[in-house]
């Protein structure tokens, strides 16, 4: 009478039984392929962080005119806006933080309409640009103002717009991704630093608008954005421009349903 088959039982110091070996090589290969699935699947849930790069490798020099109000920026080719009306091209616009968490405006007090000098690094996305300024004595360096007077906002617009409300360091460049609900406690934090708010909203080509927000009379805004921050609105305001940089002044804002 022939032997019963015994049941194969797997010892560490022996040799893998068959049976296993036939078991482990369908298994592994059907794990490895939903691991790779997963993970295709789960990337791509993910939002796209974009473009953004930040030049922290190093710091730059950068001359133009000085904005404090609403948001601490600077106006490259300032001779130029003062000079001309209409200037012949529209002048580039850069936020100015510092580092961390910070905004500016303490640094660049009593220096608005002035023509200076920044040390900082770049922040960029989708061509708007931001610039850190270094924690250096000599990071910001004042000419004197121009003796004219810096050209003001252009004509105010009513616009319905729906987006995310960002902090613009971290979604310009400092973090990817630098949006989402995932990203609000951080995103508080450097809007209380003084960081200026921003919309970004997608416009029909499939790319990004940037628009600096403010309170109804151009004055800077936080605790009325604060609650949106990462999620997505709809603001009602108008919206106006200096250089290549939008203004929106905010009338209304509330979540989308």
């Amino acid at each position: 009478m022939p032997d019963a088959p015994r049941d194969e039982f797997y010892v560490g110091y022996l040799p893998v039984p068959t049976g296993y070996k036939r078991f482990l090589w369908v298994l592994l290969p059907v794990m490895l392929l939903v691991v790779v699935i997963g993970a295709v699947v789960i990337a791509s849930q993910q939002s796209n962080p974009g473009d953004a790069v930040w030049h922290d490798d190093g710091s730059q020099r950068f001359i133009g005119g000085l904005i404090v109000d609403p948001y601490p920026m600077l106006v490259e080719n300032f001779d130029d806006v003062a000079d001309q009306s209409p200037p012949d091209t529209t002048p580039h616009v850069y936020l100015i933080v510092s580092e961390g968490k910070l905004g500016s405006r303490d640094r660049l007090a009593g220096l608005h309409g002035q023509r200076v000098r920044l040390a900082g690094t770049l922040l960029k996305r989708d061509g708007r640009a931001m610039i850190e300024l270094t924690s250096t004595d000599n990071a910001i360096k004042a000419f004197g103002s121009s003796g004219k007077p810096l050209s003001s906002m252009q004509a105010i617009t009513p616009v319905t717009l729906t987006g995310e409300v960002i902090d613009p360091k971290c979604y310009l460049g400092a973090m990817k991704p630098g949006g989402g609900v995932t990203h609000k406690a951080c995103a508080e934090l450097c809007l209380r630093g003084g960081i200026p708010p921003m919309l970004v909203a997608r416009n029909d080509t499939g790319g990004e608008d940037y628009f600096l927000l403010t309170d109804e009379n151009g004055g800077p805004v936080l605790d009325s954005v604060l609650p949106y921050l990462g999620e997505p609105v709809t603001i009602k305001g108008r919206v106006s421009a200096i250089g290549d940089l939008n203004i929106l002044r905010i009338d209304k804002i509330e979540r989308v349903p």
